[in-house]
């Protein structure tokens, strides 16, 4: 005989891959969440060098009038 499929295999089945899904899903979210922090969080340190830069640059050249 054949292998014959019922209805609740065919809906297990069907639910685990949904599961996969979603869990699939989930980490990819929380990569991509991830993803954007760090990339804030390098934007905020690079304006913060800059300011500095920039401070240093304002001090030097008001010395050098003085």
């Amino acid at each position: 005989m054949k292998d014959e499929k019922y209805p609740i295999d065919e809906e297990e089945s069907r639910k685990k891959r949904l599961k996969r899904r979603r869990i699939e899903r989930e980490k990819y979210e929380e990569t991509q969440k991830e993803e954007k922090k760090r990339i804030q969080k390098d934007k905020i340190i690079d304006e913060e060098e800059y300011e500095e830069k920039e401070q240093e640059e304002e001090n030097e050249y008001k010395e050098g009038k003085e």
